[in-house]
C-alpha cells in the first residue's frame, strides 16, 4: 500500500514539441511546506510527474503503455482468474492495469475495485485516458492551455497565477445550492475542470471527451434473501473484506475511535483480522475531562477490554477549533466544509503519525450509507405492505415527537426527495437531481443514491491533512461491493422503525459491547463547539465579517451574514447552510489574500 501521490501529465496536442519541464515538488512544497521525492519522464510530445511523501514508485511504462496515478486495487486475485493472467501479487497496479488494458482496451476501468485517479498513454494510438474511482476517493483535474492539455491529482499542479485569479461564479453558487458537496466538472477557477466520480478523459487528436463509467444508479436488480440473518451475514462479510484492504500489513495501523457504531465496527472487525493477517489496529480518541457530554470513554473503554486493548487518548478540552483564526487553517484547492474542524482531526492523525501509525482508518460514511430514511414507508405503500407503512410512520413521529399526519404527508403520500434535501427548488442541482432520481425504482434507493453522491467531504481529510501529517486516510464504508450491496437489499435494512442503522446495529450485536450497540442517540461536540467560538470570537468576527458571499456573488445579503454569525455566536439555531457559507467566506478571503501577496 502506498501514501499520498501527486502526479501530473502534459503533452502539446498539435505537434512532437515535449512540454516545458515541471517541477513537481516546488508546487508541493509551495502548497504544503512538504518535501516529496519526484520521478519525470518525456515520452515524445508528453512529460509524465509523479512525487510522494513517501514509497514512491517509478512511472510505469509497458509495451508502450505508460500509466501513472495514485492506485489502490483490491481485486487483484480476481483480475488475475477473470482474464488469465499469470499470477503475481507483488505486481504494481500500474503494470497490471497496462497488461489489461492491452487484452481489453479502457473497458479494464469497469472492472477495478479500489481506490484510484490514474493516467493512461496509449503510444502507439496516441490517445490519453485520465480515469477517476467510483466512488471519488482520489481526485483529478484538468485544463487545456492553448496547445497543451495538462491533467493532475490535484489544482495546484495545474494553476499558475493567472489561472488562479479567474475565479468561476457558477461553482460558487453550485457549492452554496448543493450544500457544501460538489462533484461536478466546475472548479473555483473559469479554465480548470474536475473529472466527477466514476468518470473518464479521453483525449484523441487533440479533442477531449468526458464519459461517465459507473452510476450507482445503474445498478439493477434486487438481494433478496429468505431471512435477515443472510443479510447480516453478507454485510460483514463486506465491511470486514473492506477493511482488510484498507489495513497495511506488517506494521500497527490505527482508527480514529469514537464511542459510536461506525469506527467501533471498524475497530472490531479488525481486531478480529489480527489473528489471521499480518498486522495490528490501535485506537487514537478525543475525549474530555471537563466537557464531560463531550465524551465517550466509558463506551470506549469497554470496548477495548473486550478485545484486551489500551487506546491512544488526546485529551482536546483546550485543543480548539479556530485556535489562532484564520492562520491554522491551511489553504486547500477549493472550499470544504471539513476545514471548519480542521484542528480537532489534525491533532489526532498527528498524534497517531507520531506513535507510527500512519495508516489510519475511519468510520466516515457510515451516517451515509447505513441511515436511511422514512421515505421507505412510500416503498411499503407500494409493495402493499400498508400496516408497516403505518407503524414505521407511528413509530417515528412518536420518537421525533412530530407529526404523524405530517410524517405521512410528507414520507408516504408525497415523497419529494430532492425537496427534502435541497431547499432551492428553482436551482439548476434540484431539477438535475429530480431528472437523475426519476429513473430509480424506490425510495430508498433515491435516497442512499444522494447520500452516497454527497459523501465527498473526506477529500480534505484525505487530502490536505494526509499531506501534511504524512499519513494515508481510509473509510471502509465507503467501499464499492458494500455501496452496491446496501443499493440492492430491501430498505428497512437500512432504516428501521425501532433503531437506526438496524443493519449494522444487529450484525454487529457479537463483535462490540451492548452498551455501544443498544445506543441510538449520537453523542455531539456542541459544548466543545461553543467554547470553541467564545475562545477565538474576536477573530473569527473580525477576519468573518464583511461577507464576500454578499458582495460579490449575491449569494446572500450581507444583514443575513452578520444575522447568522450574532445567531451562531449566541447558540442559536442557524440556516443549515451556514457552514458552507461560513466554508466559502473563508477560502475566499484566504484565495484573495494569497493572490495579493504573489
Amino acid at each position: 500500500m502506498i501514501r499520498i501521490n501527486w502526479f501530473l501529465a502534459s503533452f502539446s496536442v498539435t505537434n512532437n514539441i515535449a512540454p516545458p519541464q515541471i517541477k513537481i515538488e516546488n508546487a508541493i512544497f509551495n502548497q504544503y511546506k512538504i518535501f516529496t521525492k519526484s520521478n519525470s519522464v518525456s515520452i515524445n510530445n508528453c512529460a509524465f510527474y509523479i512525487a510522494s511523501n513517501k514509497d514512491l514508485k517509478p512511472i510505469c511504462t509497458f509495451e508502450n503503455i505508460t500509466v501513472l496515478g495514485d492506485i489502490d486495487l483490491h481485486n487483484k486475485e480476481h483480475l488475475f482468474n477473470k482474464y488469465n493472467i499469470t499470477k503475481n501479487f507483488n505486481i504494481s497496479d500500474e503494470k497490471l492495469i497496462c497488461i489489461l488494458y492491452k487484452k481489453i482496451g479502457i473497458g479494464l476501468i469497469k472492472e477495478l475495485l479500489g481506490t484510484f485517479s490514474f493516467i493512461l498513454y496509449d503510444q502507439n494510438n496516441n490517445k490519453f485516458y485520465a480515469v477517476r474511482d467510483q466512488l471519488g476517493i482520489r481526485t483529478l483535474f484538468w485544463t487545456k492551455l492553448k496547445d497543451e492539455i495538462v491533467i493532475a491529482s490535484d489544482i495546484f499542479l495545474l494553476a499558475d497565477q493567472k489561472l488562479r485569479r479567474d475565479l468561476n461564479r457558477e461553482y460558487f453558487r453550485e457549492f452554496y445550492q448543493r450544500n457544501g458537496i460538489i462533484d461536478s466538472e466546475l472548479t473555483p477557477y473559469k479554465h480548470m475542470f474536475r473529472i466527477s466520480s466514476g468518470s473518464y478523459l479521453e483525449v484523441l487528436n487533440g479533442k477531449e471527451r468526458v464519459s461517465k463509467y459507473w452510476d450507482l444508479a445503474s445498478n439493477k436488480g434486487n438481494i433478496k434473501y429468505s431471512n435477515e440473518t443472510e443479510y447480516f451475514d453478507h454485510f460483514v462479510e463486506l465491511l470486514k473484506l473492506s477493511t482488510k484492504d484498507r489495513l497495511q500489513k506488517g506494521t500497527t495501523n490505527s482508527i480514529m475511535l469514537s464511542g459510536g457504531l461506525d469506527s467501533t465496527s471498524i475497530y472490531a472487525l479488525a481486531k478480529k483480522l489480527e489473528d489471521i493477517e499480518n498486522f495490528k489496529i490501535k485506537p487514537v480518541s478525543a475525549v474530555f475531562d471537563e466537557l464531560k457530554e463531550c465524551d465517550e470513554r466509558d463506551l470506549i473503554n469497554g470496548l477495548i477490554e473486550k478485545y484486551n486493548d489500551r487506546a491512544i487518548y488526546l485529551n482536546f478540552d483546550n485543543t480548539l477549533m479556530f485556535e489562532d483564526f484564520p492562520n491554522s487553517i491551511p489553504f486547500s484547492d477549493e472550499p470544504n466544509v471539513n476545514c471548519i474542524s480542521f484542528n480537532f482531526t489534525y491533532q489526532i492523525v498527528k498524534e497517531s503519525v507520531e506513535y507510527g501509525y500512519d495508516n489510519i482508518l475511519s468510520g466516515y460514511a457510515g451516517d451515509h450509507l447505513l441511515n436511511g430514511s422514512l421515505h421507505i414507508a412510500r416503498d411499503m405503500i407500494k409493495n402493499g405492505q400498508f400496516r408497516k407503512a403505518f407503524s414505521y410512520i407511528t413509530n417515528y413521529s412518536i420518537v421525533t415527537n412530530t407529526s404523524a399526519f405530517q410524517n405521512f404527508v410528507e414520507f408516504a403520500l408525497f415523497p419529494n426527495i430532492p425537496k427534502h434535501f435541497v431547499s432551492d427548488t428553482n436551482c439548476e442541482y434540484y431539477s438535475s437531481l429530480t431528472k437523475k432520481l426519476k429513473k430509480i425504482n424506490n425510495k430508498n434507493q433515491e435516497e442512499l443514491y444522494y447520500q452516497i453522491s454527497n459523501a465527498k467531504s473526506h477529500l480534505y481529510t484525505d487530502r490536505v491533512i494526509g499531506a501534511l501529517t504524512g499519513s494515508d486516510i481510509h473509510h471502509p464504508f465507503l467501499d464499492r461491493r458494500l455501496v452496491e450491496f446496501m443499493y440492492k437489499i430491501p430498505g428497512h435494512m437500512r432504516f428501521s422503525d425501532v433503531n437506526p442503522k438496524y443493519i449494522l446495529r444487529k450484525s454487529m450485536e457479537k463483535y462490540l459491547t451492548s452498551d455501544i450497540t443498544s445506543k441510538t442517540n449520537k453523542t455531539t461536540h456542541i459544548a466543545y463547539t461553543y467554547k470553541s467560538i467564545r475562545s477565538n470570537w474576536n477573530n473569527i468576527y473580525q477576519f468573518m465579517k464583511d461577507s464576500i458571499s454578499a458582495e460579490e456573488l449575491k449569494l446572500i445579503s450581507a444583514d443575513y451574514w452578520t444575522e447568522e454569525l450574532e445567531r451562531w455566536r449566541n447558540g442559536v439555531k442557524v440556516s443549515d447552510y451556514f457552514w458552507t457559507l461560513f466554508s466559502i467566506e473563508l477560502w475566499l478571503k484566504q484565495h484573495y489574500s494569497m493572490i495579493n501577496s504573489n
